[in-house]
């Protein structure tokens, strides 16, 4: 529901904000999107989410980073998962090949 109402790349210039509430608000809300799923997740890099993250970690002091440092690690966890299935069909393609005398 919330990506469809049109939130992303819109709450990521609330990531610039000045005042630091909103800018923690927005990353935790990012934050709990993101953990969602790989889906959520792929729509908010393509939003320039990734950049605006480490933007906002980078311009940012003490806790009110950890909402965006979270979700970078979800981004990471994502695409290490996304990555090790990936090979994995790969290898047992490989296998299944190997089996029927492909090389």
């Amino acid at each position: 529901i919330v990506v469809s109402h049109g939130i992303f790349p819109t709450i990521l210039n609330c990531l610039k904000n000045k005042d630091q509430i909103v800018r923690k608000n927005a990353a935790t809300c990012i934050r709990e999107i993101s953990r969602q799923s790989r889906d959520l997740s792929k729509l908010i890099c393509q939003s320039g989410g990734e950049a605006a993250l480490v933007d906002f970690v980078t311009a940012t002091k003490g806790v009110v980073r950890l909402p965006g440092i979270m979700t970078l690690g979800y981004f990471m966890d994502f695409a290490f998962h996304l990555r090790h299935e990936r090979h994995s069909a790969i290898r047992k393609r490989m296998a299944a090949g190997d089996s029927h005398g492909h090389h």
